[in-house]
């Protein structure tokens, strides 16, 4: 298979703490991979400056392919902008922003902490409809601290 998003010698800096050291990493294409840590480790940093959300402090992210549409289901989601999403529980939003990212037409899917605001009912539920997916997708990243979910 052919690398397809490639994280050279990534670090970050917020002040005088170094959150990312010296992070290299290659994803195949179609290859799904899952990232584990405790809290504060730098899961959100490192995917964020993936997605191009936040600039490390060095090194770069090379995506081997043009145009790629990413899809990414943040940690904490917030729905307030729409008055037909305030009614709903932190699970339903959870739901509705894993819909949005499956179906969106995305050619890489990255999902932060998917199973927040979630009970184990609906923790199995999102789980497995990550799992059994099969769009046209290129990369699935996962980020949690729990093991478990990365299967």
């Amino acid at each position: 298979m052919a690398v397809l998003l490639e994280c050279k010698n990534i670090n970050k800096e917020y002040g005088d703490n170094l959150i990312l050291k010296d992070i290299n990493l290659c994803i195949d294409d179609k290859e799904r991979i899952g990232i584990v840590g405790s809290n504060g480790v730098g899961k959100t940093t490192l995917i964020n400056i993936i997605c191009g959300v936040t600039e490390s402090s060095s090194g770069k992210v090379i995506f081997h392919k043009d145009n790629l549409k990413i899809g990414y289901m943040k940690q904490s989601i917030d729905y307030k902008n729409i008055d037909e999403n305030n009614n709903l529980s932190g699970g339903e939003k959870t739901k509705k922003a894993l819909n949005e990212v499956l179906y969106g037409k995305n050619d890489v899917l990255i999902f932060d902490e998917p199973t927040n605001h979630l009970d184990y009912e609906g923790s199995m539920y999102l789980i497995n409809k990550i799992k059994k997916f099969k769009g046209a997708v290129i990369i699935i990243l996962i980020c949690s601290p729990y093991g478990r979910h990365i299967k």
